[in-house]
């Protein structure tokens, strides 16, 4: 209500989307679809709600999920207090999240084996055979917390996952493309954290403010379709433009990852646990309220967690 460049207009167009999205939309349609309903403004969606949803969601606004972007709408700006703060890591996500993992798991008598690749699951009579290296090995419980698409294969042979299988396998996937550009050392952004309200790319991060090597600026394209070369001149000749004051950078390095997230998109259905509870799923993908995110993951986790321990 108090962000400089609002009409009272746009004002009043935001809060009549946020009485709305006080519960989830009858009907499971567009975002485009939601804001011509609650007859938004071009600066609220270009600006504001448009910037949100492609970035927790990555889907397009054609294409996304109403019921899963006022959820996310619902969990943050109508949250409680702190929860819309943006937090903005100091080191990598490895060292976040799975390194202290790995070390309390160690810790309590657990054993990390990294690097070995698990083949397939299959029935056993003392719980499930896992093909590690074309060499079975016997656990009474197992998690599948893998991506999405490595699923059916795994739990394709095991009685009454047919189901399951098939329906992730059908999930399709939006990709996310990031060009990571070495400016030199002295380069700075205002901002560890800055978006793009036109074009690309969506979002830059200074990794200098973050920890990371000074002048290396990491810049992301969300829901990313075009040919490689051109979304990397793109992104270089939009930052530039943006920050005039940026030389030619020294490297560039661009990164695609092609099935970042699954499309966020109306229909999608709850994908179930499998009967046997000796076996548990873990997966962003697994809620259909929520998007592709952390967050979806760690709800998720804590889920498949409860599941085997009861």
């Amino acid at each position: 209500m108090t962000c400089p460049g609002l009409t009272w207009g746009d004002r009043l167009a935001a809060l009549r989307l946020m009485a709305a999205i006080r519960r989830a939309p009858a009907a499971d349609e567009t975002v485009t679809q939601m804001f011509a309903r609650t007859r938004q403004t071009d600066t609220n969606v270009r600006y504001l709600w448009a910037p949100l949803c492609i970035a927790a969601l990555n889907t397009g606004l054609d294409d996304a999920s109403a019921r899963v972007f006022a959820q996310v709408l619902r969990d943050t700006l109508l949250g409680r207090a702190g929860a819309s703060d943006v937090l903005l890591p100091r080191t990598d996500l490895g060292q976040l999240f799975p390194a202290p993992a790995a070390a309390w798991l160690t810790r309590q008598g657990g054993q990390v084996r990294a690097g070995e690749r698990v083949r397939t699951i299959s029935p056993h009579a003392d719980g499930f055979a896992l093909d590690v290296a074309g060499s079975p090995e016997v656990f009474a419980q197992v998690v599948v917390a893998t991506s999405p698409h490595h699923v059916p294969s795994l739990i394709g042979a095991l009685p009454g996952t047919e189901r399951i299988a098939a329906e992730i396998a059908s999930l399709g996937y939006e990709q996310v493309t990031t060009v990571f550009a070495d400016f030199g050392e002295g380069a700075r952004l205002p901002q560890a954290m800055m978006g793009f309200a036109e074009g690309v790319p969506h979002w830059i991060f200074d990794r200098g403010a973050l920890g990371g090597p000074p002048g290396l600026m990491a810049c992301v394209v969300s829901a990313a379709d075009a040919a490689r070369d051109d979304t990397e001149r793109a992104v270089i000749d939009a930052v530039r433009r943006a920050f005039p004051a940026l030389p030619e950078p020294r490297r560039v390095r661009t990164l695609t990852d092609r099935r970042a997230t699954f499309r966020c998109t109306p229909g999608r259905a709850l994908i179930a646990q499998p009967a046997d509870s000796r076996l548990a799923l873990a997966g962003d993908y697994l809620l259909p309220l929520y998007p592709a995110t952390l967050e979806s993951a760690v709800r998720s986790g804590i889920a498949a967690a409860r599941r085997v321990a009861g």
